[in-house]
Parts: C-alpha cells; structure tokens; sequence
C-alpha cells in the first residue's frame, strides 16, 4: 500500500467503505485519509474499518480511552480546543496543529495531554493519525459537534 499510487487507494477504499455501508464520493477526503492511513494499515479492509469515523458519526467511545481522557481533568481542554478551533480561518492540518500547541501552552501541559482527549472525542478511541491531521479530515463541522459530544460526555 506504501508505494501504491494515492488515486487507486482512494478508489479502493471508497469500495471497501461502501460494504461495511458508508457512501463517499468526496475523493479529495478518500485520498486524505488514504494517505494518512497506509502506513497504519496492512489491507485495505482493515484501512476502512479504521477509518469509519471519518466518514460517518461513532455510537460510543472506547470505554478504557474515555475513562483515561474524558475527564474532569479535560474539560477546560476540550472547551480550549473548541474555542480555538471555531476561530479557526484556514482550516487545516497546520492551523489545527496551532491550535493545540496554543491550549497545550495556555495550560502548561504536553502536548500528548492536550491531543489525546482530543483523539478521543474526533475518534472515539484511543488512536488515529497524527491528530492535527484528524481533525482536518473530520472537518469543522463535525470536529465542533464531536468536541461539544464529549464534553457533555464528561457531565457538564
């Protein structure tokens, strides 16, 4: 899949999303998430089913990710990212970078204590792509409406 050329893998992958039943014809979006997942990824099988969440909204987070990063802990996190990400102008995986080293520098913490919260409420688990990328492949509207999500998730 590494040397396969970026056109065919999005075509491939809009069939394999096509039989677990998720339609996509924005081929710029198959190809971004072809790319950021043909290293994560031996089958393109496997490349679909992990990337679901891109392409349509999660029932539930991965139990053991929340309890670890949805918490009291994340919320001013969660509502720093949301903040920022909603001024965003260039939406983009560069812009999305900018605003978690910001919430990561405004709160004193690692990045990783910043992204992995984040992670969670974009993926519903534990892993993705680097998630600057994530989230710019999600897309605005969707990265708000999953922030708002898991925020609520930890009881506001």
């Amino acid at each position: 899949m590494m040397k396969a050329p970026l056109a065919l893998l999005a075509t491939v992958l809009r069939e394999q999303l096509a039989r677990l039943g998720v339609a996509c014809d924005d081929h710029a979006l198959l190809e971004g998430v072809a790319n950021a997942q043909r290293e994560r990824c031996k089958t393109l099988r496997e490349m679909a089913q992990n990337s679901l969440y891109f392409f349509s909204d999660f029932d539930a987070y991965d139990d053991k990710a929340a309890s670890k990063h949805l918490n009291a802990q994340s919320l001013p996190l969660l509502d720093q990212l949301s903040a920022g990400l909603r001024e965003l102008s260039d939406w983009n995986a560069a812009g999305v970078h900018s605003v978690i080293a910001a919430v990561a520098e405004r709160a004193g913490a690692g990045l990783g204590k910043v992204a992995q919260p984040l992670r969670v409420a974009m993926s519903g688990g534990a892993v993705s792509p680097p998630i600057d990328l994530t989230v710019a492949l999600v897309g605005r509207e969707r990265a708000l409406a999953r922030l708002q999500r898991a925020a609520g998730y930890v009881g506001r």
